[in-house]
């Protein structure tokens, strides 16, 4: 006899393509503090979301470091992402962006200033298969708008 089941999980990310701005002389071994000092404070924060910081539960989000992971130069392009399988969340933080945080200006991460270019909403499928304890990943991203 052959068991297996199939799961469908969906994901929400934002990609943040940055401008920098100034030339970064060192690499800050902190960097990922920043990120996440960014992220609440710039993304999170300003969002229905904003008390999210202080459950004490699991944030249901995640962020990557800016990449790729390389000393920048002004002028050079970096890129952020956020996701989350909580829709509303993700919507809420891309909408926050849109709106009030592309354009010129200047946003602070750690010592390094930059500028976001444009930002892009991806939808992901997630299905897995699982047969006789073997799992079996597919992942399908749709694009569903970007600026």
């Amino acid at each position: 006899m052959c068991l297996f089941f199939i799961s469908i999980c969906q994901t929400l990310r934002i990609l943040l393509h940055l401008e920098a701005l100034s030339d970064q002389t060192a690499w800050d071994s902190s960097q990922y503090r920043k990120v996440q000092g960014f992220v609440y404070d710039k993304l999170v924060a300003n969002t229905e979301f904003k008390d999210i910081h202080n459950l004490k539960t699991y944030k249901l989000f995640c962020f990557s470091n800016i990449f790729p992971p390389s000393l920048v130069k002004s002028g050079e392009l970096r890129h952020l992402l956020f996701s989350s399988p909580n829709t509303q969340l993700t919507h809420s933080v891309f909408s926050h962006i849109r709106e009030n945080l592309v354009s010129d200006k200047v946003i602070n991460i750690g010592e390094q200033q930059y500028r976001i270019k444009s930002l892009e909403l991806f939808f992901f499928f997630q299905t897995f298969l699982f047969f006789r304890h073997l799992a079996f990943i597919k992942e399908v991203g749709i694009i569903l708008g970007s600026i």
